[in-house]
């Protein structure tokens, strides 16, 4: 048996909750979890985990989304060259 008390170097970032053992009760402010990549169990506060995963979620949400076109893309691009030059202006 491991040590519970100790954790992966996967990180909070990828943690399942499990239902605690009695004994694990004594210490109300740790949750038993399993590392979703290596599989490890281990007691940690709910408050770090949560926290680590709610980065990690938001990470993934920003590289998910695509990039923001520009005003001027729907437009080709042409609203500077028709304000640089004089003549289009007339």
């Amino acid at each position: 048996m491991h040590n519970l008390f100790s954790s992966c170097t996967c990180g909070f970032a990828h943690m399942k909750r499990l239902q605690r053992r009695l004994w694990m009760r004594l210490f109300p402010s740790l949750r038993l979890y399993r590392c979703a990549q290596c599989g490890r169990m281990q007691l940690a506060p709910r408050r770090a985990v949560e926290q680590a995963i709610a980065t990690r979620l938001a990470q993934e949400a920003t590289l998910r989304r695509p990039a923001e076109p520009s005003p001027n893309a729907a437009l080709g691009g042409h609203i500077e060259e028709a304000e640089a030059s004089p003549a289009l202006r007339r």
